[in-house]
C-alpha cells in the first residue's frame, strides 16, 4: 500500500482482506487515480502572460493533477510575476469535479496580481570614493520611487535586476582602479504593501 502511494498517482489506496482460509488470505486492492484535467482556466492576466504561463506549466488536458503538481503550478507563477515586479502577486489553483465526466477536474488558475512593488528608497553605507547619488546613477534598472532626475526609469523592483545592477556598481568601483572593491552586505526590506 504504502508503495502505491508514494507514487503520487493514486488518491486513494486501500487492501481489505476478503477472506481467510488456513493460512491463505484472499485480498482486495483498491486503487482510485488522482483525477484527471478535463479543462484549464486562466483567470486575472492577459493573454501574453497566460500564453507564458502555459508554456513554463506544461500542464495539459487529460494530465493527472497531484497535489505536488498543484503546488509547482503555484510557486512557477508566483516567480514568474515577482519577476515583472509583482512580488505581491496571489495565486491560486482551484480544481472543482467535471460533473460531465468521472475522475476529472475543471482547474482554475486564479491570479490576482496586485500593485508592482516599487524602490521608495535606496540607502548606501560605507562609500567614500563616490556620491551616493553618482552610485544611484550607475544602477540602472533600481531607481527610487519620487525622484525627478528617474521621471522616465523602471520604479518597480525585481530582483534580478537589482542583483544585476548591485554587480554594476562594483564594475564601477573596478573602472576607478578599485579592483577589490566589493558590497559586504545588502537587504531588501519592506516598507508598505507598494514599495521596499
Amino acid at each position: 500500500a504504502k508503495r502505491f502511494w508514494r507514487q503520487g498517482l493514486f488518491s486513494k489506496v486501500q487492501i481489505k482482506v476478503e477472506k481467510i482460509a488456513g493460512d491463505k488470505a484472499w485480498l482486495e486492492i483498491v486503487l482510485r487515480q488522482q483525477p484527471r484535467i478535463s479543462q484549464i482556466n486562466y483567470i486575472g492576466m492577459k493573454k501574453s502572460e497566460k500564453d507564458d504561463i502555459e508554456m513554463r506549466l506544461g500542464l495539459m488536458k487529460g494530465n493527472q493533477i497531484t497535489p505536488n503538481i498543484a503546488d509547482r503550478a503555484k510557486q512557477i507563477i508566483e516567480k514568474y510575476y515577482a519577476s515583472k515586479g509583482f512580488k505581491n502577486a496571489d495565486v491560486r489553483v482551484i480544481q472543482k469535479d467535471d460533473l460531465s465526466h468521472e475522475n476529472e477536474v475543471i482547474v482554475d488558475i486564479v491570479v490576482n496580481k496586485h500593485n508592482k512593488v516599487k524602490v521608495h528608497k535606496i540607502y548606501i553605507d560605507g562609500n567614500e570614493v563616490m556620491s551616493d547619488r553618482a552610485i544611484k546613477r550607475t544602477m540602472k534598472k533600481t531607481n527610487e520611487n519620487g525622484n525627478l532626475l528617474n521621471l522616465f526609469k523602471q520604479k518597480k523592483f525585481v530582483r534580478d535586476d537589482f542583483d544585476n545592477d548591485l554587480q554594476l556598481i562594483i564594475d564601477k568601483y573596478n573602472e576607478k582602479g578599485y579592483r577589490d572593491a566589493k558590497i559586504l552586505s545588502d537587504s531588501v526590506v519592506n516598507y508598505n504593501d507598494k514599495s521596499v
